[in-house]
């Protein structure tokens, strides 16, 4: 018999999490209060159907005032599975009209065993509009002693009018230390040894789903081993070591390329997916996130070893937390790119390129001082040929020649203030100003502010920030004259600076790689360029 199976709860005081929906069902039974129908919906793996088990038990056998409960054979036979008054129905293969045909023959005749008669319809929203058709008349007239209760993962394919008739619960994902607690305790149960960062590594990869969480222990005590360790899970997950993810962060929050292109290497070569590789160092750029944020080492006390934890506390201190932004950001699209793009490991390189190009970071710095009202161009920005800027009011053509030299000499990079030095990359502090503007947005256009809410700063380059949205239709509404202005005078505002705007959707960036990122890979691969090809 499957984990799952075997330790799945037998009574309210069991379940794992969902404490709302147990103390609210469990007083409805003892207060003879229930309802003729509920709908519990939610991830899977979260406990829909196994508290409709539950529910349809301690409603026939719990004692209570002024009832009678069934006997103890029926009771038996609930918790079994095998009532002939507990009725499940999988509506993945139930899913026509006659179907529910045929289940109004029997809903209108009494229990033959137990007290009340419960109908658990799993996969609720795979019914098709007929069948809820043909269900609504019962919802409406219900039967005496009988309840209906669906489980359903996608809540928003139930129709309104079946949802207006039924008491509805929202079952959340389980938090990891919940889960964690489960697998020890079906550890202990199974006489094995459970390692604690594999129950970590195990309880973060199921997602919150528990069933999740006993199907991977399961595969892990397949092995045959008495100790389940992180190595076992780590190769059932195809993952790497969290030591070698910190060492990735580490070498990236150091800007070390070379260093960061090993480990890519490294991982390619051993068959690792770097998918999932990238969400491992997402979770634990996350995680560190939290810690800069709350500095509560304790919320991440089940998950991580003590030195590990000193390292992530190390190296939340490398990054502001805008720059960190910045890194999840560039991450978090490459997780996006690595199944689209030709060659696995691209992704992944080109994100290192842009997060550890110290000339970037440089052009970055000398272009958020270059805009500054008032100012004249500085010899940085003519080396570049960068005329996209515009000049400040100041510059005319018959100026005097000996006040441009004196101003030019203010402010060379040897004269700069010490905040200008260390001011961050300019996409960090847009990324790290973009709640504050959409909050400026909304003040005015609460559905702009909405539209900007899914739109990701993307790229900044010589002065000009590409934004990424999602949706083509948000991309057309942002594009408008006079919305973009409107964004790029509240940037100015917030930046001290001028910034405009380019506004691309997912699908003007899916074969656009930047030539300079390229040229940055190439130089840290030791590669070149063998053939070049223009499309027609």
């Amino acid at each position: 018999m499957t984990l799952y199976n075997t330790y799945r709860p037998r009574d309210f005081s069991q379940v794992l999490g969902q404490k709302h929906i147990v103390r609210t069902l469990r007083n409805a039974i003892v207060g003879g209060r229930t309802g003729h129908g509920y709908l519990f919906a939610g991830p899977r793996g979260t406990g829909k159907t196994t508290l409709a088990r539950i529910f349809a038990h301690d409603l026939n056998c719990l004692p209570r005032d002024d009832f009678s409960p069934a006997p103890a054979e029926v009771c038996d036979a609930i918790s079994a599975g095998n009532c002939l008054d507990v009725v499940e129905i999988d509506a993945a293969s139930h899913t026509g009209v006659d179907n529910i045909r045929q289940l109004r023959e029997t809903v209108y005749l009494p229990p033959s065993q137990a007290r009340y008669k419960v109908f658990i319809i799993d996969e609720a929203h795979m019914l098709s509009i007929g069948a809820w058709n043909a269900l609504l008349k019962i919802l409406e007239e219900p039967p005496e002693k009988t309840i209906f209760i669906f489980a359903t993962t996608e809540i928003k394919k139930v129709p309104e009018t079946i949802l207006s008739r039924l008491q509805c619960f929202h079952f959340g994902r389980l938090s990891v230390p919940e889960i964690i607690e489960k697998l020890n305790l079906i550890a202990a149960g199974e006489k094995i040894s459970l390692d604690s960062e594999a129950a970590a590594m195990i309880a973060l990869a199921a997602d919150g789903a528990m069933r999740d969480a006993e199907s991977l222990l399961a595969q892990a005590i397949s092995a045959g081993e008495k100790t389940v360790s992180a190595e076992t899970v780590r190769q059932l997950l195809g993952l790497s070591s969290r030591e070698t993810t910190l060492d990735f962060l580490q070498a990236l929050f150091e800007k070390k390329p070379a260093a960061v292109l090993e480990i890519i290497a490294k991982l390619t070569d051993r068959g690792l997916d770097l998918k999932l590789f990238t969400v491992s160092a997402l979770t634990i750029l996350r995680h560190i996130l939290l810690l800069k944020l709350a500095e509560n080492r304790q919320t991440l006390a089940p998950l991580y070893r003590e030195n590990e934890l000193s390292r992530l506390a190390s190296l939340a201190e490398k990054l502001s937390s805008a720059e960190l932004l910045a890194v999840i950001t560039a991450l978090s699209l490459a997780h996006e790119r690595l199944e689209s793009w030709p060659i696995a490991s691209l992704p992944l390189e080109v994100a290192v390129a842009s997060l550890t190009d110290e000339n970037s970071s440089k052009n970055d710095k000398k272009a958020a001082t270059t805009d500054k009202p008032n100012r004249p161009n500085n010899d940085a920005g003519a080396d570049s040929g960068d005329h996209s800027r515009e000049k400040p009011t100041g510059d005319k053509p018959g100026r005097d020649k000996s006040a441009s030299k004196t101003e030019s000499a203010e402010n060379s990079p040897g004269e700069k203030s010490a905040a200008e030095q260390t001011k961050k990359p300019l996409l960090a502090e847009i990324i790290g100003l973009w709640p504050d503007l959409i909050a400026e947005v909304k003040k005015e256009n609460p559905a702009l502010a909405e539209i900007l809410s899914s739109s990701t700063p993307y790229t900044v380059s010589k002065g000009r920030l590409s934004l990424l949205t999602e949706n083509a239709l948000f991309a057309d509404k942002l594009r408008r004259d006079r919305v973009r202005l409107t964004l790029e005078n509240i940037l100015a505002t917030m930046l001290g600076e001028k910034v405009s705007l380019r506004i691309v959707t997912r699908q003007d960036i899916s074969d656009e790689v930047s030539p300079s990122l390229i040229a940055n890979a190439l130089k840290m691969m030791g590669g070149r360029i063998l053939e070049t090809s223009a499309e027609t």
